[in-house]
C-alpha cells in the first residue's frame, strides 16, 4: 500500500438562489457574486464507499459559468444553475484509490450536498446537483463519482 498525492479536476453542476426581476438579470447577479477570479475555496470532503472520509485540497477555482436561470415559486427570485472547475489534490492509497468512487458529504440541512465559497462580498453557498472526478495519479486514471446526500 503506496500513499501518493492524486491530482485531478472535479466537475461541479451547482445552483443558487438569487434576486433579480429578470432572467437575465439573475444570470448577471449570480455572476457578480460568484466569478472565477473572486473566489477561493480550500478544501471539500469526499466519501468514499467505505465511509472514510478523504479531504481534497482545493489548488484553484476555475471555469465558473453560469447558464441558466429559472423563476421560483417567490416573486423576483430565481435559481440559477451553473458549472464551476475545481483543481485539486488528495492523499490516496494507489490499490484503494483506483476502483474508489465518491459522493459528496451533505452540510446543510437539506437533501442536496452545499458548497460554500469565499468571496469578497462574503460567503456563497451552493447547492450542488451533479459532479465528477477526473484524477490524474502516477498513470492516468479516473475514478468514478456518485452523488448522495449522507
Amino acid at each position: 500500500m503506496t500513499n501518493c498525492y492524486a491530482h485531478g479536476c472535479i466537475k461541479l453542476t451547482v445552483t443558487q438562489i438569487v434576486e433579480a426581476s429578470r432572467k437575465s438579470g439573475a444570470l448577471e447577479e449570480a455572476n457578480h457574486r460568484c466569478h472565477e477570479h473572486g473566489v477561493e475555496m480550500y478544501r471539500l470532503i469526499l466519501m468514499d464507499e467505505s465511509g472514510r472520509e478523504n479531504k481534497v485540497y482545493v489548488n484553484k477555482v476555475r471555469g465558473i459559468k453560469w447558464y441558466y436561470a429559472e423563476q421560483t415559486d417567490i416573486c423576483q427570485q430565481y435559481k440559477v444553475m451553473g458549472k464551476i472547475k475545481l483543481d485539486v489534490c488528495m492523499e490516496v492509497d494507489n490499490d484503494f484509490f483506483l476502483q474508489t468512487r465518491f459522493k459528496m458529504i451533505q452540510r446543510m440541512p437539506s437533501d442536496t450536498p452545499t458548497l460554500a465559497l469565499s468571496t469578497s462580498r462574503g460567503n456563497v453557498f451552493l447547492q450542488v446537483t451533479d459532479f465528477d472526478v477526473e484524477w490524474q495519479a502516477h498513470t492516468s486514471s479516473s475514478a468514478s463519482s456518485y452523488l448522495a446526500a449522507v
